[in-house]
Formats: C-alpha cells, structure tokens, sequence
C-alpha cells in the first residue's frame, strides 16, 4: 500500500516537473517576441503569463521554483547585468514573485505577482 501511494506520488511529481519545463520553456519563447519597447530601454512581453498559470495550478511552492529558474534562464538568454545586487533582484527574486500568483483568489492573485514583480525590477 506505501509502495502504490509513492509510486502515485511519484508519477504527480513528474507531471508537474514535465508541466514547469513547459511553461518556462513557452516563457522563454514568449520572451523573445515585445509587445513593445520603451525607449530608454526595456520591454513589454508576455513571458509572465505562462509562469503564473502554472503557480496558480500548483501552488506557491511550485510557482516560487518554476518563476525563480525563469528568472535565472532570462538573465542566461540575455539579461543585462551590471552588479551582482542588481543580478538578483532583477532575475531571480523578480520572477519568483510570480509565484505568489497562489496566494491570493483569481484575478487578485495575478495583480499581486505582478506588482510583486514590478516592485523587484524597479527597486
């Protein structure tokens, strides 16, 4: 009966880690295509969007982990890092925030990471 319970366990951790590759890899992808671009530098994209969807499914812890990796691939493919200080809060703690989308109901949720992850690329 253990047996059965953690191989069940098991095969749920591997749907949701096959679930997280996914989605960062669609961020990372989504990443790549602005919306538009401010003219003292930045963008507008929708690499947000697939990171919460998948924080909002599998709860805050999920969403911390999958949003900090995103954060940590962007800033691979691309970031602009001028200070290790300003390499975190720019990346990993910014796009973990993402995660937060769980916390709070619907569309509340969303707003909050978002604001969440505002705050961490302006400060």
């Amino acid at each position: 009966m253990a047996q059965e319970n953690s191989a069940r366990n098991s095969r749920e951790h591997t749907k949701i880690l096959v679930e997280g590759a996914l989605c960062l890899a669609l961020s990372i992808v989504l990443s790549k295509f602005n919306l538009f671009v401010m003219p003292q530098g930045g963008a507008v994209d929708c690499s947000l969007l697939p990171v919460m969807l998948f924080s909002y499914r599998h709860g805050v812890k999920w969403g911390l982990g999958a949003g900090a990796l995103s954060g940590i691939l962007r800033m691979f493919f691309g970031g602009y890092v001028y200070n290790p200080i300003q390499a975190l809060l720019d990346y990993p703690l910014a796009f973990a925030c993402t995660g937060l989308c769980a916390i709070a109901p619907k569309i509340l949720g969303f707003v909050l990471a978002f604001v969440c992850h505002a705050f961490f690329s302006i400060l």
